[in-house]
Parts: C-alpha cells; sequence; structure tokens
C-alpha cells in the first residue's frame, strides 16, 4: 500500500470507529433513561385477575361456563383507581368476532389485583366504556396508604417516528415481573378522536401505559374497532380491530367519571327459595261440602 492510500484509509477508519462509538454511547444513554423510568413506574403497573362467567348461544343451543382472565392494569390515582382494557380482560363483553349467528354475554363474578409485592387487593367494577375499550375498578375498601400511580397530568403527545416506551406486566409462568420496550409512533391518527398506533404492539400490551423517553407519559394502549359492520368483505373483517394508545386526556377524562360512579354490583344469580325441612306449608282453609239437594218422593199421592 502506498503512503498516498495509507493517508486515506487511516482517518476514514478512524472516523467509521469514532462514528461506532458514539452510537454506542448513544444507545447506552437511551437505554439507562429508559431504566430510569421504569423505576420510576413500575410499581402503578399491577396485575388484574378476574372470574367470568360466559354465556354463549348458537342455534337454539347455549353454553354457560366460568374462567379466569388476567392482564395488565394501570393506577390512575392514588385512591387505587385502576384502568385496563375491557377486551383483555372480559373479550367477551365486546364481541369483536362479526358473527351475528353466535350471541355472547358475560358477567363479572370476582375481580382483585395483585400488587408488585404479591398482595391482593379486592377490587370492584365502576366503569366500563365499550366503545373506548376501557374498564375501570377501584378498591372495595379504602387502602391505609396511598396507591403508587402514573402522573396524567404531564401528558405527551409524541409525533410519527418517535421513539416510546412500553411498560406491561408479565404472566404468572414468568413471575409477573414487570416488562419494558421500545417501538416507535408508526402513525398519529386524529379523527374521530386521537390516538397513537406504535409500530411493536400487540394483543399482549394491551392495558399497558406507554411513555416518552422524557418520563412523560403518552397513554395507555388499548382496542379501537372500525364501527363500519356493514361491510362484510375480506379487507374489512381483517380491519376490524387494531391496537393503539389512547391519550392521557381521554383517560382522564373518562377516570374523573369513574372517580364518583356506584361501584357494579356482582351479578350473581338469586338464589332460589328453599323451604326448610322444619317448615311445613300452611294448611289450607277447611272448606264445607255443598248441600245435597233434597231427595224425590217416591210415594204416588192417594186419588
Amino acid at each position: 500500500m502506498t503512503r498516498y492510500g495509507t493517508r486515506i484509509i487511516l482517518p476514514l477508519l478512524v472516523a467509521v470507529l469514532a462514528i461506532g462509538s458514539c452510537a454506542i454511547v448513544r444507545a447506552d444513554e437511551i437505554a439507562e433513561s429508559a431504566r430510569k423510568i421504569v423505576d420510576a413506574n413500575k410499581d402503578a403497573i399491577v396485575t388484574i385477575e378476574m372470574v367470568i362467567e360466559m354465556k354463549m348461544s348458537y342455534e337454539n343451543q347455549s353454553e354457560k361456563r366460568q374462567s379466569k382472565s388476567s392482564g395488565t392494569g394501570v393506577v390512575v390515582d392514588a385512591s387505587g383507581l385502576v384502568v385496563t382494557s375491557l377486551t383483555a380482560l372480559n373479550p367477551a363483553d365486546r364481541d369483536l368476532s362479526g358473527d351475528e349467528s353466535v350471541q355472547m354475554s358475560s358477567r363479572i363474578i370476582d375481580a382483585k389485583l395483585r400488587m408488585s409485592d404479591g398482595s391482593e387487593v379486592p377490587m370492584d367494577v365502576v366503569l366500563r366504556d365499550r366503545d373506548l375499550d376501557m374498564l375501570f375498578l377501584k378498591p372495595k375498601k379504602p387502602a391505609d396508604q396511598p396507591f403508587k400511580c402514573v402522573n396524567l397530568a404531564q401528558g405527551s403527545a409524541p409525533q410519527v417516528l418517535d421513539t416510546t416506551l412500553t411498560m406491561t406486566r408479565l404472566g404468572q409462568i414468568a413471575n409477573r415481573s414487570i416488562s419494558a420496550s421500545m417501538d416507535r409512533v408508526s402513525a398519529v391518527v386524529t379523527k374521530p378522536r386521537l390516538c397513537y398506533v406504535l409500530s411493536g404492539i400487540s394483543g399482549y400490551s394491551l392495558g399497558s401505559p406507554v411513555f416518552t423517553l422524557d418520563g412523560n407519559m403518552v397513554g395507555v394502549t388499548f382496542v379501537r374497532t372500525n364501527p363500519n359492520k356493514d361491510n362484510d368483505s375480506m379487507s374489512a373483517r381483517t380491519d376490524r380491530v387494531i391496537p393503539v394508545a389512547l391519550p392521557c386526556s381521554t383517560i382522564q377524562s373518562a377516570a374523573a367519571q369513574a372517580m364518583t360512579a356506584k361501584p357494579e354490583k356482582m351479578d350473581e344469580e338469586p338464589p332460589k327459595p328453599v323451604i326448610k325441612p322444619t317448615e311445613k306449608p300452611a294448611p289450607k282453609p277447611a272448606t264445607k261440602p255443598a248441600p245435597k239437594p233434597p231427595a224425590k218422593s217416591t210415594t204416588k199421592p192417594a186419588k
């Protein structure tokens, strides 16, 4: 190699190594910032566990069964108010199949929070918004200490291709550990209401909070449904639902209603009346027999 070639190649190698080092340093800085956001908000990310009774009817036949479900929720108020995705916890409450021949209904039998330390908190359902896919719950009894919660007042409005951080709770198989992933905003939808489409979000992340890398909250992930149910084409069926992040302002407005809403009754079927063994039915009042008509005389009158 000539001296001339060496003079050109060596500076290029130095420049490439410098750019690579800067990229590594930048990636480490981003990861460190993301870890701080996770540590600051992980206690506000909880697991919701429910027992649900589902009833399905098809062609004059019906089936009823109970099942357990669990998913991620976000504590949005120090009183313990939690928001999550209705689709994630109780999909039968939002029939998204599009098959009108199958009728589904459900009722929640029991609900509780599984906190980060493993403790359980019995919960009441206080608000369902099927259009927004929101489900709000709050503790049956006031807590002794305030809950750790996210700050909806400091909402962030990311732009397309901005980096975001999504936090969720894994299932029991992973000891309900906190999980975090960085995605990018692939679309900002403004009508009919503002929402954000994220590149890496899926059904497993529903009910999870989303943050920007400055620590401010973008919103929570829900399912957006296609209101056009008349079109039964293949494209319409595949475009029926999409996971999105609704902004903090939308959640804050719904949370204000949930704070004053009365708890829903856990829709248990009323027990059938049972007569105790010691109880006897009241005796019927005695009735007098109807008087018999007088017997006809068999003697003939004298002539």
